[in-house]
């Protein structure tokens, strides 16, 4: 039910995955001519010492090693550092490369959709929609996020390992699922959910489970449900210890809201208003942002929303035999979304575009399925339907065309927030960033007041302020800044160098010393941070300690000749 083999020529297939993958590239080509942002892809890339020396034994170590941004990704940091190692350290190669994932990633989609369902034209309109809708944006052009397309792929790949096993279980068919879903896991845990999806395809469209009808006239090998979930044993299992994994990272850089931060009813609240959010974005994505700022949800919104996602969800349920699909595609949907939804809250966002990348295709299997079967009930022809489909796919493509200009650099990205959000903090930072990277020092104080007006406890903001009033010379003010970020995050080492600086530059350098030493301590490498100690140490006579961190800064960057040199006289004034 819900769609059976499609007559096409041999080389159709073909032909459709190629004009699919051709499609995104023509849509997303312009980001290959896109800046980096100053939101995060300074941490994955730019700022990133170890994406930045390409790939070494050393930068392989650390990916496997570190917990870097609250992640534990290291195929994704290997996939940065080769871009690297074979385009240097261009914003351009990276976004092309983004662009080619998930151009491959949708043509993919389409190949084990056929496969699955035997249905060439509705496999086709779920790829065409998970390839060019607009809420794509965020996932494909913006360097930091090369995590999306490249889990996404390796999901793609393990469903069609996993319909290939399903047509002929055996164990070396097994175990390609499970290698391909541990690589995706090893570029982004959102795949933790995929062995629940998988589950879902064995009702609708695989029919695995005894008593149940396939979708295709071919019939995968069934079994009893509870051994259905049995079989999935081994794929929950390294979900699980991903998911542990990730926990920790996320532990180790702080990145977790707190239960005090933000209560279960809040978290539940923004939650279920955040499903209703992405499905009118699905909609109508016209009002795109790359951050959308967490703020209470009113009581009686949520509980509207979670209602109508409970009576969603129960029609699903109903449609059983009749309509399997909207079943599947409903809880795909639901399911996929759980990791990212809010209930473990990380960062400040409400809700991002990105998360709807692989839960996206639920609801499209839903949504294709559905209105071709209804469309074919009431008798319209199939040229019709497919002109539909494809008027449809044209104006989605046309909305992203129109949109992907927000995403070339750093001003025009947070200035679109701004358009489109209200009480943006962090769009008014990091526009503040930008102008401030241009010249314009008088406007990005501005938008960095309006940031701390918005957050007052945003150290970021805070910061940032801070560094506008000691250009002016206002290092009182200065240092009102940055004690005030600090009292958030006593361990902010740039905070505390510019704290230290400020005095510094007033001639206090018996003052300055201690931030500073607090900044080394807490980051090691941090380079300014040591070489202004040693200068604050050496101009207060503590010659042995200044020339101790000049020898550690020497060790990092041999040819440094500035160090060299400090270092010979403290060396002649020793002797």
């Amino acid at each position: 039910m819900g769609g059976g083999a499609e007559r096409t020529g041999r080389g159709a297939p073909w032909a459709i995955a190629a004009a699919l993958a051709g499609a995104v590239l023509v849509v997303f080509g312009r980001a290959a001519t896109f800046d980096f942002l100053n939101l995060d892809d300074d941490v994955y890339v730019t700022a990133n010492p170890w994406v930045r020396g390409g790939l070494t034994p050393g930068s392989v170590r650390w990916a496997f090693t570190a917990f870097h941004s609250g992640h534990w990704h290291p195929l994704t940091w290997l996939s940065l550092m080769l871009d690297v190692e074979l385009f240097g350290v261009r914003p351009g190669p990276m976004h092309a490369v983004n662009v080619l994932l998930h151009a491959l990633a949708t043509a993919l989609l389409f190949a084990v959709l056929r496969a699955a369902t035997g249905a060439t034209g509705r496999s086709a309109a779920v790829a065409a929609l998970f390839g060019l809708h607009p809420l794509r944006l965020e996932s494909v052009a913006w360097v930091t996020e090369r995590k999306d397309v490249l889990s996404a792929l390796f999901w793609i790949l393990a469903m069609g390992a996993y319909v290939r096993y399903a047509r002929r279980p055996r164990l070396g068919r097994y175990a390609a699922v499970v290698a391909v879903l541990g690589l995706g896991l090893l570029a982004k845990p959102m795949l933790v959910t995929l062995p629940v999806v998988l589950l879902l395809l064995d009702v609708w469209p695989l029919g695995r489970v005894r008593g149940s009808a396939p979708a295709v006239p071919h019939r995968f090998a069934t079994a009893s449900l509870p051994a259905l979930v049995v079989e999935k044993l081994p794929l929950l299992a390294l979900a699980a210890a991903m998911s542990v994994v990730a926990a920790a990272a996320q532990r180790a850089a702080g990145a977790t809201v707190s239960l005090e931060g933000l209560p279960v009813p809040a978290r539940l609240a923004n939650a279920s208003w955040a499903y209703v959010v992405y499905l009118r974005k699905t909609l109508w994505p016209l009002d795109l942002a790359i951050f959308y700022p967490l703020a209470p949800v009113p009581p009686a919104r949520a509980v509207l929303a979670a209602a109508a996602l409970g009576a969603a969800t129960l029609a699903a349920l109903r449609c059983g035999r009749r309509a399997p699909y909207v079943a599947v595609g409903w809880l795909w949907w639901l399911v996929a979304l759980l990791p990212v939804i809010g209930l473990v809250q990380i960062g400040g966002q409400a809700y991002a575009d990105r998360f709807t990348y692989l839960p996206h295709v639920g609801l499209f299997l839903l949504a294709v399925w559905g209105a071709a079967d209804l469309a074919a009930a009431r008798g319209v022809a199939p040229h019709l339907r497919a002109a539909a489909a494809g008027g449809v796919v044209a104006v989605l493509a046309a909305a992203t065309l129109a949109q992907i200009g927000h995403w070339r650099d750093s001003v025009t990205v947070f200035r679109r927030a701004l358009a489109v959000t209200t009480g943006n903090y962090l769009a008014h930072n990091n526009l503040g960033v930008a102008r401030a990277e241009r010249g314009h020092a008088a406007a990005a104080a501005r938008h960095y007041a309006e940031a701390v007006r918005l957050n007052p406890t945003w150290p970021e903001a805070r910061n940032n302020l801070g560094n506008a009033f000691a250009a002016r010379g206002a290092y009182a003010r200065a240092r009102a800044e940055f004690e005030a970020a600090l009292a958030v995050r006593p361990d902010f080492p740039v905070a505390l160098n510019n704290l230290a600086t400020a005095y510094a530059y007033e001639g206090d350098f018996a003052r300055a010393i201690p931030p500073y030493e607090r900044a080394v301590a807490l980051d090691p490498g941090y380079f300014d941070a040591r070489f202004a100690l040693a200068d604050a140490l050496e101009r207060t006579g503590r010659r042995a300690e200044a020339a101790a961190h000049y020898r550690v800064l020497l060790a990092a960057r041999p040819g440094w000749t500035e160090g060299a040199r400090r270092l010979a006289r403290l060396d002649a004034i020793k002797d």
